[in-house]
């Protein structure tokens, strides 16, 4: 079943606005040196030549019946995961086609092979691991006040003492690093957390730039934009750069000489105890653990292989592999386990905390929701899915449930066993290494997004339940009771059905959560904050123009952020409180005509 939602227009741009030109600038300084003379090199032996030699076609599978998803995976095990996730394109090896036909599959092809780009040697705009660490280290240390990073585990490789490949190549094994990005001087408290990570499966390149893309936008923000200031001064977010660091080692390895071909498409870890059996070089499958697949939740249920070759090899037990272990472990650390153990629990409406897991590609991008392992719905289903289609509503993606069983997976996991919410995200794409020119859009489609979940990440279940801020704006006011600025908003209930708003709070800080005489603090209870009025006199729509006239005589001169939050459905156990927006409150000087202000922009949903 495939569940939609209309696109709204983007509200939260700053974390796009400043990764748009980042991205563009850094390809030309991402070249491999020798590229070229390494891909004629040694070309035979390639792992991928067969395939490279086979041009590639642009195909749609949108006719294909959902019930036919899982005969299509057995034909195409490389894609399984786009195919699960309900992909409408994907690019393939011409000689892919026939197979598919002879199968009674209906398959339309949208671009001949001249249309279709090869992959390079090694894309440029994709930094090696050496260089995602390096970058990493860099930037935590220019800018510590903001960003530190963990070492949570090691990878397999590292646990071994070194691996090597059949071909004779050298793999020592990587740390398993995430970031946290929050403001640490800040003295307000940190009230909600969300973890983030790209890589899990090695060949999607896109996800690992969107985590680095995800810390450098929240870092350059703060203090620039009012709405990441508030963020980090009152959350936390984990970011794991690269959870299957060996297997990426071996992507890039199949574009490094003796190979020398291009990014061999692998997909598991580098456990090697059935390397003998699946072949060297690898042509399609390969040995290694799917770690999407080595969860300890419902590890057993339907939807993996035993097969060591497969691409969806669960290993020989749960949670078997030292990357599936440190990131277990780890997570458990950040959040309380807050949902019962039978599947039909739920997790109470209280729960903090968030968990995405990013993957690429479907097309045109999928959020897909807890469950995967079977088909029956999830207890917290309907804010599972408000909470997908809001960030759906950003970037056009769908949001979707497995189209078959999937079965030991990251989400499943999180909200399995934590009953925080959990997703994984299928990046916008039609092959796991998407074009260098497609990539600064995939990462403007998700960095409001990933910005929009920290701001649910407090209490998820209650924040997607309440009304949203938008049209957020200041004005100064002339007054002779003293300098008054007015502050207007609309309060929309988003929800089908949804009760009309109830009530819309203000509170205030300097950054770092800095308290301000007089008014209420962001980090204290909504309900504390200054109450708006009902522009028309009357909160009775789902939909409110809201105001009020704030007296800033008491304020020193400097910059403060205004936060805004409203409430539905006043005294009902449905009402909630929805999550708060955040605008710049400049005091230039005790002349109210000194008052400047910078909000987010201005969108309305009508």
């Amino acid at each position: 079943m495939m569940l939609r939602s209309p696109v709204r227009p983007v509200v939260g741009l700053a974390l796009a606005a400043r990764f748009a030109l980042t991205v563009v600038a850094l390809i030309p300084f991402l070249v491999t040196a020798g590229a070229g003379r390494a891909m004629a090199q040694a070309r035979a032996t390639a792992p991928e030549a067969v395939e490279l030699a086979d041009p590639r076609i642009l195909v749609d599978l949108s006719a294909i019946p959902a019930g036919r998803a899982a005969e299509l995976a057995e034909l195409l095990p490389e894609w399984e995961e786009a195919i699960a996730a309900g992909t409408e394109q994907l690019s393939l090896p011409a000689s892919r086609l026939v197979a598919l036909r002879d199968a009674g599959f209906a398959i339309q092809v949208l671009d001949e092979p001249a249309q279709v780009q090869p992959l390079a040697p090694w894309p440029a705009c994709y930094r090696k691991l050496d260089a995602v660490y390096g970058w990493l280290q860099a930037y935590a240390a220019e800018h510590a006040e903001l960003v530190d990073f963990i070492d949570i585990g090691d990878s397999w490789c590292k646990t071994q003492g070194g691996c090597t490949t059949p071909g004779g190549d050298r793999l020592d094994g990587r740390d398993l690093l995430v970031a946290r990005i929050t403001a640490e001087g800040a003295v307000a408290p940190k009230e909600g957390r969300l973890f983030i990570d790209g890589g899990i499966h090695a060949r999607e390149l896109p996800s690992v730039e969107l985590m680095l893309a995800t810390i450098e936008g929240l870092v350059e923000g703060y203090g620039q934009d009012p709405q990441i200031s508030y963020l980090l001064d009152h959350r936390e977010v984990y970011v794991g750069i690269a959870t299957n660091p060996d297997g990426r080692q071996l992507v890039e390895l199949g574009a490094e000489p003796p190979y020398a071909s291009a990014p061999w498409l692998w997909r598991k870890n580098a456990n090697d105890s059935a390397s003998g059996a699946c072949g060297w070089p690898p042509r399609g499958g390969h040995f290694g653990i799917d770690l999407n697949r080595n969860q300890a939740f419902k590890w057993d249920a339907e939807g993996h292989s035993d097969n060591p070759c497969s691409e969806t090899y669960r290993g020989t037990e749960p949670a078997s592999e030292p990357e599936i272990q440190a990131y277990e472990a780890f997570v458990r650390s950040l959040f309380e386990d807050r949902r019962g153990p039978g599947d039909d629990d739920a997790a109470p409406r209280d729960s903090s905390g968030m968990l995405v897991n990013y993957h690429n590609a479907t097309w045109p991008g999928t959020m897909l929701v807890p469950w995967g392992w079977t088909e029956t719905r999830s207890p917290n289903d309907a804010d599972l899915v408000a909470i997908a289609n809001r960030y759906a509503a950003f970037n056009g993606y769908k949001t979707q449930y497995s189209l078959y069983p999937v079965s030991g997976n990251t989400r499943d996991w999180g909200y399995g066993e934590l009953g925080i919410p959990a997703y994984v995200v299928e990046l916008q794409g039609r092959d796991f290494v998407s074009p260098c020119a497609e990539l600064p859009g995939i990462l403007r489609q998700n960095l409001p997004a990933i910005e929009m979940l920290l701001g649910l990440a407090d209490l998820p279940y209650e924040r997607i339940r309440g009304p949203e801020l938008t049209r957020v704006s200041l004005s100064p006011i002339r007054s002779a009771v003293g300098e008054r600025v007015r502050l207007r908003a609309r309060a929309t209930e988003l929800r089908s059905g949804g009760d009309p708003i109830h009530e819309v709070r203000v509170a205030a800080a300097g950054l770092g959560g800095l308290a301000v005489g007089g008014l209420p603090e962001p980090g204290g209870a909504p309900g504390d904050g200054l109450a708006m009025e009902a522009e028309d006199g009357a909160f009775d729509e789902r939909s409110e123009w809201v105001v009020l006239d704030l007296d800033i005589s008491g304020l020193l001169p400097g910059r403060y952020y205004l936060t805004l939050r409203g409430r539905d459905a006043a005294g009902s156990e449905n009402s909630s409180w929805g999550p708060a927006v955040a605008l710049w409150l400049d005091v230039a000087s005790r002349n109210p005509l000194g008052l400047s202000s910078a909000s987010r922009p201005a969108v309305d949903f009508d």
